[in-house]
Parts: structure tokens; C-alpha cells; sequence
């Protein structure tokens, strides 16, 4: 079976034919994220790394061989324009699935070397002026909180749509984030957006969420918050290039800003490395003019005489 989700058939049961099946394949994976501890948003991240070798190569994904797999994972190095980070979350998906769940010893994911691609981009930060005008554009208070969630308190999508009331640590006054790889990180929650979360709680006092979806089954779906996301990012004049990821690197790159030291940047953030964290102290303002003034001393004297129309 393949991994999609597929129809309930003809049955009977009315609730059964709106409720699409888990295939066999789809399901076995799933459990064997669960067994391995790995947390729901790494478990979307990497069914849907599967999907996408499935409706690249058009078959069951049980059925490729190592080669064919190989080509895929060779396309989207050199030729998928996929980032870094994303490239490596997919292929970790990838080598779950082969070599966990379906235990194929290739040497393609034991033994082998993948270089990852060359480019390592810079994350896009907003500045406080465009988060204020990106917030006044959401239409519904769900999304526009769920938005204000991951750049206050510094969250992935994930975790914020995930987001629940025994999370919020109120009488500590912080917040319980599990994130990547099942770490656990406590984040200081600002008095005022507790107060402004609280508000909004009380339009809808669903006893998990914080931010239940429309027919308040679960936590808001991926989806509904990127095409809420993107309608109040055009309505704000911003490029689109700008994601929601974004608002987690403008959290990071305003910490930085303001002077907290980067150690502490990382903790926040939940970087298993602090590699990962230095990146934004390149985006801060004060570092980029003061490197500016420098430039400007170091250089500026043969910039002058080189722009110079004299023989």
C-alpha cells in the first residue's frame, strides 16, 4: 500500500465515508515514528517527505528501487532549488522510512556520503514595523494570534499550532515548548501577551488548544494559517519571500538587537548548536552599521579616488 490517505469506499457507516482511511504502509509508519519518540510536527514533516517521492516518481514508494531512490535525492540537491535545512529534514524522513520501517539495508542510507546542497541561505527578518503591519492584516483574531505566538515567543509553525493550555506555565510565567528531536525548552512569556492570550482563549475556552481549528476537533491546521498568513502579508506590501518562518527568525534577530547575548538567543530558540544561532547576528542593524563605519574608515579613501575621473 502506499502512503497516501485513501477513500473508505461504499460502506455504510455515514461517518466512515467522510472520514478518509490510513493505509496499511502510511500506518505502519506512523507507528514506528511513535515507537521512536518522535514528535508530531517531525512525524508530518517526514510523512510528507515520502508523499513527495511518491508523486515525483509516480510509484509506490515500497516499490523503488535504491537507484531510482538515489536520482530523487540527487534532483533535489542539484536541481530542486530546496534549501539546506529543508534537504536535510527530507532526507531524514527518507532514511526513516527505507531504512527503520521498511528495513532496507541500502548502502545508500548507511553507508554513503550525501553532500547537502551548496547554498546556505540567510533567513528573512522582519522589522518590528512590518510585524505590526503583517498583524494588522490577519482577518480572524486565530491566525492573527497563532502568528503573534511565533514571534513573540519565538516558534516554529508547528509549534505554535500545537500550542496547548498545559503549556502555558502562567504562575511561572513561561511557556513549555516541545520542539525538534522531542527537546524541551521553557520560554519567558511576556505578561502582556498572557493577558492578550487569555482574551482570546475566552472567544472559544476549548479545554486543549489554544488555537483549536474551525470545527475545534484539534489544533489549527498548517494550511488554513499559511493561506491566512499569505492574504495578510499582501495586505501588508510584503515580498513573498516572507514566510511564517519568518517570524521566528525576526524574534531571534530582535533579541540580538536588543543585546541579549547569543547564548542565550540559542536556548530560546532551541539550537542544538550555537552555529545555528550566530547566523542572525549577521541581520542586526547595529553590527551592520557599525561594520558600515568600519568599511566606510578601511576603505572609503581609495573608494574616492578610484570613483575619480581625473588621467
Amino acid at each position: 500500500m502506499d502512503v497516501r490517505r485513501t477513500g473508505s469506499g461504499s460502506g455504510s457507516q455515514g461517518d466512515d465515508r467522510r472520514k478518509p482511511r490510513v493505509s496499511p504502509l502510511r500506518q505502519r509508519m506512523i507507528q514506528d515514528m511513535e515507537l521512536a519518540g518522535l514528535t508530531p510536527a517531525t512525524q508530518r514533516t517526514y510523512i510528507n517527505a515520502v508523499c513527495a517521492l511518491q508523486k515525483k516518481t509516480g510509484c509506490r514508494p515500497d516499490r523503488l528501487t535504491e537507484k531510482e531512490v538515489y536520482r530523487y535525492i540527487l534532483w533535489m540537491r542539484e536541481e530542486s532549488g530546496m534549501a539546506k535545512g529543508t534537504f536535510v529534514t527530507q532526507l531524514h524522513g527518507l532514511k526513516f522510512f527505507f531504512y527503520r520501517c521498511l528495513n532496507f539495508n541500502w548502502p545508500l542510507f548507511t553507508t554513503k556520503k550525501i553532500r547537502l546542497p551548496r547554498q546556505s541561505r540567510l533567513p528573512v527578518a522582519l522589522t518590528q514595523e512590518e510585524c505590526q503591519r503583517l498583524f494588522a492584516g490577519f482577518r480572524k483574531p486565530v491566525y492573527r494570534f497563532c502568528s503573534l505566538a511565533m514571534y513573540t515567543l519565538g516558534l516554529r509553525i508547528s509549534e505554535a499550532t500545537d500550542l496547548k493550555a498545559e503549556n502555558i506555565l502562567a504562575s511561572q510565567m513561561l511557556v513549555r515548548i516541545v520542539g525538534k528531536r522531542n527537546r524541551e525548552r521553557a520560554i519567558p512569556l511576556p505578561p502582556s501577551f498572557l493577558h492578550a492570550l487569555r482574551r482570546f482563549w475566552c472567544t472559544h475556552r476549548h479545554p486543549i488548544w489554544i488555537f483549536p481549528n474551525a470545527k475545534r476537533t484539534g489544533p489549527l491546521y498548517h494550511k488554513t494559517l499559511y493561506r491566512a498568513f499569505h492574504s495578510a502579508r499582501s495586505r501588508a506590501g510584503l515580498p513573498v519571500r516572507v514566510t511564517p518562518h519568518a517570524l521566528r527568525h525576526s524574534f531571534a534577530t530582535h533579541l540580538a538587537e536588543s543585546g541579549v547575548d547569543i547564548r542565550s538567543v540559542q536556548i530560546l530558540m532551541g539550537h542544538k548548536s550555537i552555529t545555528s544561532t550566530q547566523i542572525y547576528t549577521h541581520l542586526t542593524k547595529p553590527m551592520c552599521l557599525d561594520l558600515q563605519q568600519r568599511l566606510d574608515g578601511m576603505f572609503g579613501n581609495a573608494s574616492q579616488k578610484g570613483g575619480s575621473h581625473e588621467r
